[in-house]
């Protein structure tokens, strides 16, 4: 018999009662916005759990941390409620959702967002991040449009150069368009959005722990999208294809004059993106979860439970040293 798959989501991860009523009736994924740090949790804990019942696969979701079995948990949430050093039964198979640099040091699995960083961390596989909840497209009556663009995140996910009033202004000069940060409430609507930027860092830094999700976003809204050079993008887009890049203040900008000025180019972007995006769907990505928890993870597991307790010492041990040269030699 397989092991039981649950979800773990810890009890102050849960933003509001709504939410936890909503858990224990297993009802449709709640309307409300999120604030972050909790939206996360939300994601790729509570919403594939939910996906996953609705599709008939047997998992639970649980706000303690069973006995035995095999455990999805975020490690940001473990860390944000305080858990992260808490030990991890011994039956338990722990997978870890890896959203941060580093990984969780009692894991014996990894599930990664981004899918170069599969490719330096050993015992791990790649699993796109779920488009956002409830996405209003792009209005398709704005035809032509070009007068709004959209940098959907945090303020500090951004290059602070490319909010300062005067780049802001010599786009608004330059291009007509407003640069706009909408509300955490207001991530999911691109009804208004003709182009959507982002870039984090002038940097080389590839932020391999970062997944391509407002890439995929802009895909589903169909937007164009301009971005900078993370992994993430690279890995999931085609540049010139379905998104553009730049890594300078000047460098968007210049992007940005090349989209006014070609309309028709614009729209190749979108149709392109528009075609991408159909393998990061909810149901593509549905798909890869089904493989995991029917099949992958319950071989993993069960290649695990037949270890003699020195093989398990081994076998943790080495995730320990993979968990140190993660935290002291990110990637």
């Amino acid at each position: 018999m397989d092991p039981q798959v649950t979800f773990y989501l810890p009890k102050s991860c849960f933003p509001n009662p709504t939410w936890e009523q909503a858990w224990r009736a297993k009802a449709p994924f709640p309307a409300e916005r999120i604030v972050p740090p909790v939206f996360s949790a939300q994601n790729w804990i509570y919403q594939t759990w939910l996906l996953l019942n609705e599709a008939g696969v047997a998992c639970e979701l649980a706000t303690q941390m069973p006995s035995q079995g095999i455990v999805i948990a975020l490690n940001s949430s473990l860390e944000v409620c305080g858990q992260w050093h808490q030990p991890i039964p011994s039956e338990v198979f722990f997978v870890d959702i890896v959203t941060q640099s580093f990984v969780h040091p009692a894991s014996h699995f990894y599930l990664v967002q981004n899918k170069k960083r599969a490719r330096y961390l050993p015992d791990s596989l790649f699993v796109p991040h779920w488009p956002q909840p409830h996405l209003l497209p792009r209005d398709p009556s704005r035809g032509d449009l070009f007068e709004n663009a959209y940098f959907v995140g945090q303020n500090y996910q951004c290059h602070r150069d490319l909010f300062s009033c005067e780049w802001v202004q010599q786009v608004r000069r330059q291009v007509g368009l407003y640069v706009e940060m909408p509300s955490v409430e207001s991530w999911h609507d691109y009804r208004t959005a003709d182009v959507v930027i982002a870039l984090r860092n002038f940097s080389r830094s590839r932020h391999f722990n970062k997944p391509a999700t407002k890439l995929y976003n802009a895909w589903h809204a169909g937007v164009p999208f301009v971005g900078g050079k993370e992994s993430g993008y690279a890995a999931e887009g085609k540049i010139e294809k379905n998104y553009l890049q730049a890594n300078s203040a000047s460098e968007m900008l210049a992007q940005l004059i090349r989209l006014k000025e070609d309309p028709t180019f614009r729209k190749q972007l979108v149709e392109q993106g528009r075609a991408a995006s159909k393998r990061v769907s909810t149901e593509a990505i549905l798909q890869h979860w089904k493989f995991l928890v029917l099949e992958k993870l319950p071989a993993l597991a069960e290649t695990f439970y037949q270890q003699s307790p020195r093989q398990r010492r081994n076998f943790l041990m080495r995730k320990k040293m993979i968990q140190l040269a993660n935290r002291y030699f990110p990637i």
